[in-house]
């Protein structure tokens, strides 16, 4: 099976239905505030906590004695609307890897009752490209919340295009809620001329309150480096033979989809499918591949849809300057999270036997 059928490139994109994607991923849909539980021995976590509901309910009361959600302007009038409000200040929650940012994140999400949107960091500069500045700003400004999840600016046209909209879209009364593991006034650092940029960046900065989260990474008690191990085809493939729904497709072939298709499409495209196995799979050596290749895997990943990678050792995708380039952090996730995907597709096979 294959992506026959499936149209390609970024033309014809339905805005409706993007903007009805931004929602939580299916891995993460179940979280809420109510099941964070604080790590006793970092106090910052229960603070953060508070920090997030006193920030979702001010912005409840303020919604609800606005009366803005009783008669909110159409999805796609141009103009700015008539209920603007004053900047309003966003929520940066800064920390390190697994101390449970995205938890909190989602919990802001699930606690607001109003108009909202939750979006990865590279999903929203993705959502930008595809509808341009303009229609993403209407589309994105009709919201009261936006949730941003991996902030974060690896380009100086990020930094321009993501500081624009973000104050663009305070300025229109939307309230902002992201996670990062970089200080907002240290975006960009050591990915491009930061100086270059220290206006932009400033200004990205000023729309938020900051809540540092402590703690140690839940992740590294599931991911075992050593492990990272070569699955064959030959093997992997046999065992599919009466598994209907699931796409097998060779690595190259994967690649030319990817550069086919915008990123934002990648989501429903494989939403069809019950597992993916790429088999042939070849090291990287251009970083633009590289980086189309992670937005894919985030998005199996995100959808637990059980993926294996067959025909060459994990650690070798990726080659030394790209682990320890600018990129590193994505990098990394995209191989943890192709460490677990393997590991629920071997669950998947053994339980359907």
């Amino acid at each position: 099976m294959n992506f026959d059928n499936m149209p390609l490139g970024q033309k014809g994109l339905d805005v409706a239905g993007l903007l009805s994607d931004l929602v939580p991923p299916k891995r993460l849909e179940s979280m809420d505030l109510t099941t964070y539980l604080p790590n006793p021995q970092f106090p910052s976590q229960l603070q953060a906590k508070n920090t997030v509901e006193d920030f979702i309910g001010d912005l409840t009361k303020k919604v609800e004695r606005s009366g803005r959600f009783l008669g909110r302007r159409r999805l796609f009038t141009k103009g700015v609307r008539a209920d603007s409000v004053v900047p309003s200040a966003g929520l940066y929650i800064d920390g390190g890897f697994g101390v449970g940012k995205t938890h909190l994140l989602v919990g802001a999400y699930q606690s607001f009752h109003y108009s909202k949107a939750f979006v990865s960091f590279s999903d929203l500069t993705y959502f930008v490209g595809a509808l341009g500045f303009q229609q993403a700003r209407d589309v994105l400004s009709s919201l009261d919340l936006l949730c941003i999840d991996e902030f974060e600016l690896d380009d100086p046209g990020d930094t321009v295009l993501i500081s624009n909209l973000c104050s663009t879209l305070t300025q229109e009364g939307v309230h902002l809620v992201v996670t990062s593991n970089t200080l907002p006034d240290r975006l960009g650092d050591g990915r491009f001329s930061y100086e270059d940029f220290l206006r932009e960046i400033q200004s990205l900065a000023s729309i938020f309150s900051i809540v540092r989260v402590d703690g140690p990474d839940y992740r590294h008690r599931d991911f075992d480096v050593g492990k990272l191990l070569e699955m064959s085809s030959r093997s992997t493939l046999a065992h599919l033979v009466r598994h209907d729904g699931w796409l097998v497709i060779e690595f190259n072939e994967l690649m030319n989809f990817l550069f086919d298709s915008h990123p934002v499409t990648y989501r429903k495209k494989v939403a069809r499918y019950n597992g993916v196995v790429i088999t042939d799979a070849e090291p990287f050596d251009d970083q633009a591949k590289g980086l189309r290749f992670v937005s894919f895997i985030d998005k199996v990943y995100e959808m637990e849809i059980p993926l294996a990678l067959c025909d060459l050792f994990l650690l070798d995708l990726f080659p030394r300057a790209f682990l320890a380039g600018g990129f590193r952090q994505k990098y990394g996730r995209c191989l943890s999270r192709l460490y677990s995907l393997n590991l629920e597709f071997e669950r998947k096979l053994k339980s359907d036997q």
